[in-house]
């Protein structure tokens, strides 16, 4: 557990940028099947770009 922890603490800060891309990247696409469209967080939707 304390070697998972270490992980965390050192890369916790770059996954976290990543994790926020990725979810600002997805936010402004569409989903390829229309009958399977998750719900959003409000919060993700300040980040589209077509306001």
């Amino acid at each position: 557990m304390k070697k998972v922890k270490e992980i965390i603490i050192k890369y916790g800060s770059t996954l976290t940028a990543c994790v926020f891309t990725i979810s600002a990247l997805a936010i402004n696409t569409t989903c390829c099947f229309f009958f399977h469209e998750p719900e959003v967080p409000k919060e993700l939707l300040e980040y589209r770009k077509d306001k």
